[in-house]
């Protein structure tokens, strides 16, 4: 216990970072803040396509030329995997000195400068900005072997829109080996390095050398695929570029709120980020040359002081060592009677059996706090430290009740040895199936195998498990506690079962002290404490309110016209499965959420809303033109009220392909977003106010389809705003106004 205790408190302390200094000492490198102050001070969001985004492009624009960059507005349409439509305008920057013609094996500095509608975006990516504004003045003043291209895209949040141009389009893309990206998910905490190119082991060899506070491991990535985000890089690393993505994730409850403001950013958070990306594009740029290995690394860092790399081949060596060594002393001491092969079993399964229960508690903890507060399954609340208090506690109740179930009359050696010997085949397993997060259980394992040799020469080998327990330990420790600390405001609540599982593959080294009969009242004592820590810990979490300032309730309001019908309603878009009872009255809203529109993925609440004579969005056929028993449409689609989106519902009776814009390249067809029922969506981020052509292929008999426009505003049911709770926010596109429309398509239009 004090073992852990200690390695807990000591990577907790190595993980803090260091005071940011104040913008006017003599040793700052640069004002970040008052950078991002001057930038985004006016807290005005500008996402793409609007009058502040455009404000904002040309003030950057202005900021680099007097760097003596020559600088290029990139513009043009662009299209993800969502069927998300838009017409960025990236800025590409290039030092002075450097053209064009001589840009060759080039390394990009990255961030993006639009917001999302619902707030300024201080963070998320005005942080990114102001750090490469700082790095390409000083890019300015001195050359580096490989020229670095400063690329601030438009139109991110929208859905990776001007990266997508940018790879797609771009010259210089073509010549860009390697990228680095700067992205926030939070307002706070380290920089973490999350993210690589593919055949990463020559890119961690460098990061190694390079950074001096490293926060990174190749589990984050692991994690990071199973969420549903992307930024900019997941583009570049389509287009083949190598390099590192940078993002702080601390409390994240601001994250695309009008929280993100320029004030509640922290600045050793900020300081941390440059540092990082700094050395990271230094390291690229001066690298003798930009060409991969085909080999992946495993890697880790220890305690922010310096970064461990190896290959994944010498991964699966060191996971196939560590069982053989284990067997082979499991082998040599069941011959020597220092305990049974049975023994060894039982103390594995035990093992086994401690993480399974107390994944199976933890996940029960989640569905009951998320079905009390009524949260959806990737939450956050505003009290989690009793449930993760609670999460800890299970881990430990699970040990000692698996030693009395399985390890009881194992003995201490044998049970040990047991648990060595499964944490050995799960890191072989995790080194073939997940080799970035094998490290987790691989030193453990290394661990294992290296102190279980003075056993076979101790008469008692109890005497050196003991120490073998001691030594397991606490490496476990030092690597889970990293991630734990950070699960949190990853994960939300799903964070509880991660942190428990992980505290297991700690105590279920400790099942051998809980083994034997004589540990019968040590056990008992164990399962009382710990089963009253995670209750009262679960209690206190669920105490308290779900949400605060902190962490606000994500609750969005929406004007919604049906301008064929001339009903309107108010929706409420909330992340809670109930609305506070102050908005609730405030419009009448209905108990339940339900789908606002056949095929949507969403749920909102329901409220009668006063008629307003808005014009509807506009869907033109221009042309017709029958081919093969299909019908080719010519559309032009415009909001009359210049609404900056627009998107389009097709049944699937349709069945519309083939979509296309006349601007982008000949052959980019844009891929439809499938739907519930059948149904597919396309959507256009950032309209111009004349509107859009494009074109698509659909059946030949007539059809009808769903036309929506969306602007960020409430033109009617400014009320609610004033009955949202000060522990509730907006979010993404924020309040907003949507006109509906139906709009037949028929082959015999536009002749």
């Amino acid at each position: 216990m004090a073992g852990m205790a200690l390695a807990f408190i000591v990577m907790l302390f190595a993980y803090r970072l260091p005071a940011a200094p104040n913008i006017n000492s003599p040793g700052l490198e640069s004002p970040l803040r008052a950078s991002l102050q001057e930038l985004l001070g006016d807290g005005v969001p500008h996402p793409l396509g609007s009058a502040a985004d455009a404000r904002l492009r040309d003030e950057l624009v202005t900021k680099l030329k007097a760097l003596g960059y020559s600088v290029e507005l990139q513009s043009g349409w662009a299209c993800n995997r969502y069927a998300i439509c838009g017409r960025p305008t990236n800025i590409v920057a290039l030092p002075p000195g450097v053209t064009d013609n001589a840009v060759k094996d080039a390394v990009l500095l990255a961030a993006h400068y639009d917001s999302v509608p619902a707030g300024p975006g201080a963070s998320d990516d005005g942080s990114g900005v102001v750090i490469a504004l700082d790095i390409a003045a000083q890019l300015a003043l001195k050359p580096h072997k490989h020229p670095v291209v400063v690329l601030l895209s438009d139109g991110e949040e929208a859905g990776l829109l001007g990266a997508l141009l940018f790879v797609s389009e771009h010259p210089l893309a073509k010549t860009i080996k390697a990228a680095v990206n700067l992205e926030a998910r939070g307002v706070s905490g380290p920089s973490l390095m999350f993210e690589t190119g593919g055949s990463n082991l020559w890119l961690m060899r460098l990061f190694q050398q390079a950074v001096a506070r490293p926060i990174t491991d190749s589990l984050f990535y692991v994690i990071y695929r199973a969420l549903p985000n992307d930024t900019d890089f997941t583009a570049f690393r389509a287009a083949g570029f190598e390099g590192y993505n940078f993002a702080f994730i601390g409390d994240v409850g601001h994250y695309h709120t009008p929280l993100d403001n320029a004030g509640a950013l922290d600045e050793s958070t900020l300081q941390h980020q440059y540092r990082s990306a700094r050395s990271a594009l230094y390291a690229l740029a001066d690298a003798p040359e930009l060409k991969s290995t085909p080999s992946d690394a495993v890697f880790f860092d220890v305690g922010s002081r310096a970064l461990l790399v190896w290959s994944f081949g010498v991964n699966l060596a060191l996971a196939c060592i560590a069982p053989f060594v284990i067997v082979v002393s499991v082998v040599v001491l069941v011959r020597r009677r220092a305990f049974t092969l049975r023994e060894v079993l039982l103390g594995a399964l035990g093992s086994l059996a401690s993480a399974v229960a107390g994944i199976l508690i933890a996940l029960i903890i989640v569905v009951i706090v998320c079905a009390i507060d009524g949260l959806p399954t990737l939450a956050w609340i505003s009290f989690p430290l009793g449930a993760q208090v609670s999460c800890v506690a299970v881990a430990f109740m699970t040990a000692a009740l698996s030693a009395g179930l399985f390890a009881r009359g194992a003995g201490l050696a044998g049970t040990w040895f047991g648990a060595a010997l499964l944490t050995a085949v799960l890191a072989l397993i995790l080194a073939i199936v997940l080799p970035g997060a094998s490290f987790i259980l691989l030193l453990p394992a290394l661990t294992a195998a290296l102190v279980s040799l003075p056993c076979l020469l101790l008469r008692d080998p109890a005497r050196g498990v003991r120490v073998a327990i001691i030594a397991t330990i606490i490496i476990t420790m030092l690597l889970v506690t990293p991630v734990m600390s950070l699960s949190y405001d990853g994960l939300g609540v799903l964070s509880f079962p991660v942190m428990t599982v992980l505290l297991c593959f700690v105590t279920w080294h400790m099942l051998a002290l809980y083994a034997g009969g004589g540990a019968l009242a040590w056990r008992r004592r164990s399962i009382m404490i710990t089963g009253l820590i995670a209750v009262l810990g679960m209690f206190a979490s669920l105490s308290e309110s779900a949400y605060s300032e902190r962490w606000p309730l994500r609750l969005n309001f929406e004007y919604h016209l049906d301008a064929d019908t001339k009903q309107a309603h108010f929706f409420a878009d909330s992340d809670g499965k109930h609305l506070p009872r102050r908005v609730r009255v405030a419009a009448h809203f209905g108990d339940h959420a339900h789908v606002p529109f056949a095929g949507s993925e969403r749920k909102v609440f329901f409220a009668a809303a006063p008629y307003r004579n808005l014009p509807a969005p506009e869907l033109t056929v221009k042309s017709a033109v029958r081919e093969t028993g299909r019908v080719r449409y010519f559309l032009h689609l415009q909001s009359p009220r210049g609404a900056p989106e627009a998107y389009l519902i097709f049944p699937a009776v349709a069945a519309v392909n083939d979509v296309r814009l006349p601007e982008r390249a000949e052959g980019a067809r844009i891929p439809l977003r499938e739907m519930a029922g059948g149904a597919s969506m396309l959507s256009f981020q950032g309209l111009p106010p004349d509107g859009v052509d494009f074109s698509l292929d659909a059946t030949a008999t007539p059809v009808k389809l769903a036309l929506f426009d969306e602007s960020y505003e409430l033109v009617e049911g400014g009320f609610l705003k004033s009955a949202r709770p000060q522990d509730a926010t907006s979010t993404q596109d924020g309040d907003v106004t949507v006109v509906q429309h139906s709009v037949t398509l028929n082959p015999a239009a536009g002749r």
